[in-house]
Formats: structure tokens, C-alpha cells, sequence
């Protein structure tokens, strides 16, 4: 059973205040909220090409059409750090489209944000 984010007061100099959040051991700003796609098994994976290391937004919009869905799938692979992490040769599974798009749905995205196919 997925454990309920819950806040970490920090203190931060910059002018930005950005909440960080914990979640079954797992950190993430506030700005940014995983949302619950259903893996089925059958996902497909990619293997990431020289050119591609460090680019999640661009295997995102190669497989979404939709930069912004990187964070999608560095959460699903238990990527932190897609700049260090995301290697060539790195086998990266992607969750279905359709999957995507129920998950942003239920989490309260607009019908029209939300074009993937």
C-alpha cells in the first residue's frame, strides 16, 4: 500500500520556496506530484542511444508527443537523477500511452492538457 506524501520543512535562502515531499522513501518537490500509472507487464522498453543520455524529455516526446511527461518516466524507472542516471545502453521501460493519460486524468488534469494517444 502506497504511504501518503507528507511535507519536509525546509528553509530556503533563495527567493523560491518549493515544498519537498516524501513518499515511500522517495523525495520530490512539491512542484511535481507523481501520478499513479497502471503498469500492466507488457510495457515496452528502449534502450538509450549515444545522443539521448540524460534526455528523458526527449524519449518522452518521441513516445508522447509531450516533453513535459519525462517526469512519467524517470518516476516509473526509479530514475532521481536523469543527467548521471540516464546512460547509454540504460534499458528504460515506458509506461502506455493510454495508461499516461488515465493517470493524468484521475489526477485532475484537463481533458484538453492532456493529448497524448
Amino acid at each position: 500500500m502506497a504511504q501518503e506524501p507528507y511535507e519536509l520543512e525546509l528553509e530556503f535562502t533563495s527567493y523560491k520556496r518549493t515544498r519537498l515531499f516524501v513518499q515511500n522513501g522517495r523525495a520530490f518537490f512539491g512542484v511535481w506530484r507523481p501520478i499513479e500509472v497502471e503498469i500492466d507487464g507488457d510495457e515496452e522498453y528502449v534502450i538509450v542511444q549515444r545522443g539521448l543520455e540524460g534526455h528523458l524529455d526527449l524519449i518522452a516526446h518521441e513516445v508522447y508527443q509531450d516533453r513535459r511527461l519525462w517526469r512519467v518516466i524517470a518516476h516509473e524507472n526509479q530514475i532521481d537523477f536523469p543527467l548521471e542516471e540516464v546512460t547509454v545502453g540504460r534499458r528504460i521501460m515506458i509506461p502506455k500511452p493510454a495508461n499516461v493519460r488515465a493517470g493524468l486524468l484521475a489526477a485532475g488534469a484537463r481533458l484538453e492538457e492532456v493529448e497524448i494517444t
